[in-house]
């Protein structure tokens, strides 16, 4: 049970830093393009194939990216909070964190190749919205 909540919050938290980076991302795109406050009719959007991403205001892209660093912080806080508790004698910590890590990090292989997918998305629709 302690392996797989620990694994379960060691997700959380590797899940919560790819959407952090896609969004860090999505904002050096929109200041680089200047894409901000664009308002884009629907029918320029799809005869150009701009559907993909909505872009997002500043202020919106704030809001959301907060959100993300602040459910990242609680994911985080949540995760070594457990790692505090008294575990096993025969468990060496650093053994199974290290194994944990590579565990999650090889389940969301996939997850990060969707992600870098979702970033040349962006910038290919950034591409065509100028």
């Amino acid at each position: 049970k302690y392996v797989r909540t620990y694994a379960h919050l060691l997700n959380n938290v590797f899940y919560l830093k790819l959407e952090e980076s896609f969004w860090e991302h999505y904002k050096q795109v929109c200041i680089s393009e200047s894409i901000w406050s664009s308002p884009m009719l629907k029918n320029i959007a799809k005869e150009n194939n701009l559907f993909r991403f909505k872009f997002k205001t500043q202020v919106q892209l704030e809001k959301h990216y907060q959100l993300i660093q602040k459910r990242l912080r609680t994911a985080e806080n949540n995760l070594n909070q457990y790692k505090q508790q008294p575990i096993h004698e025969s468990i060496d910590i650093n053994t199974l964190s290290t194994i944990m890590t590579a565990f999650v990090r090889q389940g969301q292989h996939k997850l990060c190749a969707e992600f870098e997918r979702k970033k040349l998305i962006l910038q290919f629709d950034a591409i065509d919205h100028r």
